[in-house]
């Protein structure tokens, strides 16, 4: 047999570029784009696509499993801005040192998350799938039926899949994965022995991770120093980075089931306690700089 990792992939997108010369002491540039990537895949290897944060079935069935892009971000905002304070003219040197010379900077990231698949940490829909044959994920089904279970002892009432309300938005538990339920598992025909499984209907990246936003400020002061020269000055500079202290959180655990291989009913399984849950962010708190340059 001859297999091709051949994909493709597709970019549509509206971009807006607002620039604002400097005038009056202001200047500013905004960026924002609205696009929609997506593509059939973006490894070689299944277990590699989004950073193994999604799973796909078989490089050979790339062509089948069109989704968002590992990159795809829907929304993203970027502004920058400078304003430099009227000057203030006053007899009295030492108020016009202290009043004058004022500025203010700020850097605004803004966008949305990135796409990821819910799955299984293990080859429960028994594909084998791969080229070493050693393909460890699946994805899960969405869920299509309410459903009281009593797993060990404790019910669960597993809902069907809702695209609007999948999201929590809690760090904790990212998604509900009481939206989605183990793949089915039969017999194989002719091979009573045996177990097969069937691909999780859940798509490729159909959950979007928490989005981005930050902002850093910086107040800084310019005050002549003849006795430098004529570029002779001091500046003061407070930077504030994230000054809202917003914490951005990274990407959730996409394991929704531990898929262990004796678990063969769609409501077998208890999700995993781990589900979701978002263990990192990626930026820093809230970050104070304060500095003094001398420019000669």
């Amino acid at each position: 047999n001859y297999t091709s990792t051949t994909g493709a992939s597709f970019y549509n997108a509206l971009q807006l570029n607002v620039t604002k010369r400097v005038s009056r002491g202001l200047q500013f540039q905004a960026a924002y784009t609205y696009s929609n990537a997506t593509d059939s895949g973006q490894s070689s290897q299944t277990s590699n696509d989004c950073g193994a944060f999604g799973y796909v079935t078989d490089p050979m069935f790339y062509q089948y499993d069109k989704g968002p892009s590992c990159t795809d971000v829907r929304h993203l905002l970027r502004f920058n801005m400078i304003y430099h304070f009227p000057t203030i003219n006053s007899s009295n040197r030492f108020v016009s040192q202290v009043v004058n010379g004022w500025w203010i900077g700020s850097i605004v990231a803004v966008q949305g998350g990135f796409p990821f698949s819910v799955i299984y940490p293990s080859n429960a829909n028994r594909s084998q799938s791969g080229y070493d044959q050693s393909y460890n994920g699946d994805r899960v089904d969405f869920g299509t039926a309410t459903q009281t279970a009593t797993l060990g002892g404790v019910p669960y009432t597993f809902i069907p899949y809702n695209p609007k309300t999948v999201i929590t938005g809690y760090p904790q538990q990212w998604y509900n994965p009481l939206m989605f339920m183990m793949q089915p598992i039969a017999s194989c025909p002719g091979l009573a022995s045996l177990n097969c499984g069937t691909l999780g209907t859940a798509s490729r990246n159909a959950l979007r991770q928490p989005g981005l936003g930050n902002w850093d400020f910086t107040l800084a002061k310019d005050t002549k120093l003849s006795m430098l020269g004529e570029a002779g000055s001091l500046q003061f500079r407070a930077e504030l980075f994230n000054i809202l202290n917003r914490a951005n959180f990274g990407a959730p655990n996409p394991g929704a089931f531990a898929g262990t291989a004796t678990d063969i009913g769609s409501y077998s399984e208890v999700p995993s306690s781990t589900a979701g849950q978002i263990l990192n962010t990626l930026t820093t708190s809230r970050q104070i700089q304060l500095s003094l340059k001398v420019i000669f």
